[in-house]
């Protein structure tokens, strides 16, 4: 009997519609009873974001970007989302979509670093301040309780490793539907990783999954046996 070899891996694609937190390429049907304000002329995504916070009864948004056609540049808030339709440079988002997303994680604070601001409130502050800054993906947030970094709040263009977990910070995404990193930890360590190759005989493998933003984790097997 020959042995196998394993390569877990990670990755990001996209949630289903069915958490109806966030949608790429896919637009809400529009409907008398469902659609609240249509605006022309919208630059961002964050603009359209706005609309919907300052219209009654909003609670998504479809977002058709400049490379969309026939619409662009254009915002539509819904009261209701019944079903979506495909589009291109386009994104269907939930009200509430932009809560943090993070997880008690941090990696290494190096040459990634944007930014690094004293004295932030929460969390929540350290996330919206990341993200006025296009050059900000990821920050990480240190708690009052942290006995070194209190309070403090990095912002970060990409997060790197080795991603090890912490009890007083928090490491997440600007843009919870945009920003996405995967990683796993196996029973031996608490180290974070997007890879890992196994070479011993084994019945079973036991992973624990940590991923920072709204999107899902997809998880790539290669099995090489001898022979």
């Amino acid at each position: 009997m020959f042995p196998i070899f394993f390569l877990l891996s990670f990755s990001t694609c996209v949630i289903s519609h069915s958490g109806r937190c966030f949608e790429e390429d896919q637009a809400c049907e529009v409907h008398e009873n469902n659609l609240l304000s249509s605006v022309p002329g919208v630059r961002t995504l964050e603009e359209c974001r706005s609309i919907c916070r300052n219209t009654n009864y909003c609670n998504y948004i479809s977002y058709f970007g400049p490379n969309s056609y026939p619409i662009k540049n254009f915002c539509m808030a819904f009261s209701e989302c019944y079903s979506l339709h495909s589009c291109l440079d386009c994104v269907t988002e939930e009200k509430y979509c932009e809560k943090v997303c993070s997880e008690h994680v941090e990696g290494s604070i190096d040459e990634n670093t944007i930014d690094v601001i004293a004295d932030v409130e929460n969390e929540m502050s350290c996330m919206e301040s990341c993200k006025t800054n296009p050059l900000c993906k990821f920050y990480t947030y240190h708690s009052s309780a942290d006995p070194n970094y209190p309070r403090l709040c990095f912002h970060l263009s990409e997060i790197l490793g080795p991603v090890q977990q912490c009890d007083y910070c928090s490491t997440g995404a600007a843009d919870c539907s945009s920003s996405s990193f995967c990683s796993f930890s196996l029973p031996d360590d608490n180290m974070l990783r997007t890879s890992a190759l196994f070479d011993e005989p084994s019945s079973s493998i036991s992973i624990r999954s940590v991923h920072v933003g709204n999107r899902t984790c997809e998880v790539t097997m290669l099995g090489v046996g001898g022979g």
